[in-house]
């Protein structure tokens, strides 16, 4: 069975909601938090490590101080600070994840991982137009040389902040596999990138007092609890553009 092991990056300097990753959710647990539990019940996981810009201090405190594992990096080259990352963790097969999904389902990352094993980059939610899965439920898995690959040959400033565009719009010829559905989630938000989403995830995890409920159940109570009247209004790629 492949093996890879998951870089989340992290930031705290969010301009449409600062600080949002070091807001409690659930009981004393932030995104940070709920994302280290959660990767820790993957089966195909190694190990689990935040990227954070070298400049966030606050955010490197914070690592610190639950002796989560960190690298730091450049804060606006994301892609360089992922390599960077693999680099000293010596990591060939990196799964992406970013600290504004807490509710990422560990069972959808190992799934991942197990497609990775026949293709050269698999995730559940690109291109984004043609996602079954909520917005914030994102994984990805790709190689380090896959990610050499595109530093090397894509320079534009959206490619180094966003770091897998080439990988599924077309600009790299790799085998490629996405996870589907057989029905859309995809105007669900499980996401935090407003105060509103910080209030959905509040709510979901309130009601369900289970900080390891799964993928189903959590769209099961987003409904249930009509949440869409809260946080249904905003754009997926809000932050894109």
């Amino acid at each position: 069975m492949i093996k890879a092991s998951a870089i989340v990056q992290a930031r705290i300097n969010s301009t449409r909601f600062p600080k949002k990753i070091l807001k409690p959710i659930y009981k004393n647990l932030n995104s940070l938090d709920l994302i280290q539990l959660r990767l820790g019940k993957c089966l195909n996981l190694e190990r689990i490590i935040f990227a954070v810009p070298e400049t966030d201090l606050e955010l490197i405190e914070y690592l610190e101080n639950k002796n989560y594992e960190y690298f730091t990096g450049s804060e606006k080259d994301v892609r360089d600070r992922y390599l960077k990352t693999a680099e000293f963790y010596s990591i060939e097969n990196i799964v992406r994840i970013t600290s504004d999904c807490p509710l990422v389902d560990p069972s959808l990352v190992d799934k991942c991982i197990m497609k990775f094993e026949k293709y050269q980059y698999v995730s559940n939610n690109t291109p984004p137009t043609k996602s079954d899965y909520a917005n914030g439920s994102d994984v990805e898995v790709l190689s380090k040389s896959s990610l050499y690959n595109s530093a090397k040959n894509f320079l534009n400033n959206k490619d180094k902040e966003h770091v897998t565009f080439p990988f599924w719009d077309g600009r790299m010829n790799l085998k490629k596999y996405r996870l589907n559905k057989n029905s859309s989630d995809k105007k669900i938000r499980i996401t935090l990138d407003y105060e509103e989403d910080l209030i959905v995830l509040q709510k979901l995890l309130n009601y369900s007092q289970d900080i390891f409920i799964n993928y189903d159940d959590i769209i099961s109570t987003y409904k249930l609890l009509e949440l869409e009247k809260i946080n249904g209004g905003f754009q997926y790629d809000a932050g894109w553009k």
